[in-house]
C-alpha cells in the first residue's frame, strides 16, 4: 500500500498497514538462546511491572508477553514487536523494554533518536514509540467498542539514563512507573466512568489475535 508523505508530497512505499497480531512464542524457539535471554529479562520485567501496577489497581489487570503486528503479508512480510501488552481497568498500554544507557535527546528525523553515552559517543536508534504505533492503530480496530484509551510507552530499565527536553513523557525510568500509573489511575477515577471490562478485553485479543503457548518461565530455567 503506498500513501503519500505530508511533507514532500512523495508516494511512500514504505508505509506499515498493520492486519494480524500474535501474541506469545512458539515452543520450538524456546532453546534458541536469543529467546530465551529475552524472556529472562521479559520475565524479571514483568515482576517490576506487577510490582507497581498490584498495589494500584489490585486484580484489575494482565500482562500479555510478546505483541507481534504484522501486515497482510503475515511472517513474509514486515512486522513490529513489543514487549508487553498491559490491559488494565484504565487504559491498555503497549510497552517497550528498552536498555539504552545515556541521555535520550531528539533528532532531526522524527524516527530516530541520538542517544549520547557517558563518554560523549552519539548515537543514533529507532524511536520506540513511532516503531511501535502500529500495534496501538492495530488495538484500536481490534478493540473497537470498548471505548478505551490505548498508548505505548517505552520503559527504560537503566537507572543512569536521562532525557532530553522536548521528548514525551512516555518515554519513562522504570522508578517513574508508579507515579505516571497512579497519574493515569486518578485521571480516569475522576471522571466516575464505567470501569473497563479487563477480562472481555483479554477475550477480545484470544480472538482477534493468534495466541501461542510458549515455554513457560519454569521451563526456562532448565535451559
Amino acid at each position: 500500500m503506498t500513501k503519500r508523505c505530508p511533507t514532500c508530497g512523495r508516494m511512500r512505499l514504505d508505509f506499515f498497514v498493520p492486519s494480524q497480531a500474535i501474541l506469545g512464542y512458539p515452543n520450538r524457539l524456546a532453546k534458541k538462546s536469543a529467546v530465551v535471554d529475552h524472556r529472562l529479562k521479559y520475565i524479571d520485567f514483568s515482576r517490576r511491572l506487577h510490582e507497581v501496577l498490584a498495589p494500584l489497581l489490585g486484580e484489575r489487570y494482565s500482562l500479555h508477553e510478546e505483541l507481534t503486528v504484522l501486515t497482510s503479508e503475515g511472517l513474509a512480510g514486515r512486522s513490529i514487536r513489543a514487549d508487553c501488552l498491559a490491559v488494565t481497568d484504565i487504559g491498555i498500554f503497549v510497552i517497550s523494554r528498552i536498555e539504552w544507557e545515556g541521555k535520550v535527546m531528539q533528532s532531526l528525523e522524527e524516527d530516530k533518536l541520538y542517544v549520547r553515552s557517558a563518554q560523549g559517543m552519539t548515537e543514533i536508534y529507532p524511536c520506540p514509540l513511532r516503531y511501535t504505533a502500529p500495534a496501538v492503530h492495530f488495538l484500536g480496530g481490534l478493540l473497537d467498542g470498548f471505548n478505551c484509551p490505548i498508548e505505548n510507552i517505552a520503559v527504560f530499565v537503566g537507572d543512569t539514563c536521562e532525557f532530553g527536553t522536548a521528548l514525551p513523557t512516555s518515554y519513562l525510568k522504570l522508578s517513574e512507573l508508579h507515579h505516571f500509573f497512579r497519574v493515569r489511575r486518578e485521571n480516569v477515577y475522576r471522571k466516575l466512568a464505567p470501569r473497563i471490562d479487563v477480562d472481555a478485553i483479554d477475550e477480545r485479543l484470544r480472538i482477534g489475535c493468534t495466541l501461542i503457548t510458549g515455554p513457560r518461565p519454569s521451563q526456562l530455567d532448565d535451559v
